[in-house]
């Protein structure tokens, strides 16, 4: 194996817990390579890492006392899902998200047949 990059989220969290957590690729059709994922209380990030070397985050949302544990992507969307209790804090529960480009279009994708995450099955495309 041969390292090729790491990549952390750019903002400061002060003693928050924000290592990466459950997250997922995002089969765009325009040859990037994109991830969506968690980072606890740092909340969820979409990584561009066509770069290895130089991976940059295309957008994020770090809502106050999200404590995100997996960040999935389906057809369109991304969901988010907390459950931690920390400190007494309230958890958001279950977040949505649609990740557009520079534009403000919907990114261009591949849709998945079904999605289980945990079991990273093969890539079944749905009809066009």
């Amino acid at each position: 194996m041969e390292y090729k990059g790491r990549y952390m989220i750019p903002r400061p969290q002060g003693n928050e817990t924000c290592v990466t957590h459950n997250g997922q690729m995002i089969p765009v059709t325009d040859g990037r390579y994109l991830a969506s994922v968690a980072y606890y209380q740092g909340g969820t990030t979409v990584v561009d890492f066509t770069d290895p070397a130089n991976p940059r985050e295309i957008a994020y949302t770090d809502a106050a006392n999200s404590d995100t544990w997996s960040a999935y992507w389906y057809n369109g969307f991304v969901f988010a899902n907390g459950g931690l209790h920390r400190d007494g804090r309230e958890n958001p529960g279950f977040e949505v998200y649609r990740v557009t480009d520079e534009d403000g279009r919907p990114l261009r994708t591949r849709n998945w047949h079904h999605l289980n995450p945990q079991t990273q099955e093969g890539f079944q495309e749905t009809g066009r």
